[in-house]
């Protein structure tokens, strides 16, 4: 049981990251072509929250997955 719960963690946090990363990349790219400075901190902020956002998500969806398999 704890190796599946750790690596229901590990896909967990790897999913927020990609997807935070992807969704700040995105957002800095369309600041670029709008002309904008780059950021770092917007940066960080986006990829924060949609990082978060997007763990809580996938892990809610895991859980609701294995009750589903009960």
């Amino acid at each position: 049981m704890s190796r599946k719960r750790s690596l229901q963690k590990k896909t967990v946090i790897k999913s927020g990251l990609i997807g935070g990363a992807i969704y700040a990349l995105i957002i800095a790219g369309l600041d670029c072509v709008d002309q904008e400075i780059f950021d770092i901190w917007k940066f960080l902020f986006n990829l924060c929250t949609m990082g978060i956002t997007l763990g809580f998500i996938k892990y809610y969806s895991l859980k609701k997955h294995a009750e589903k398999e009960k």
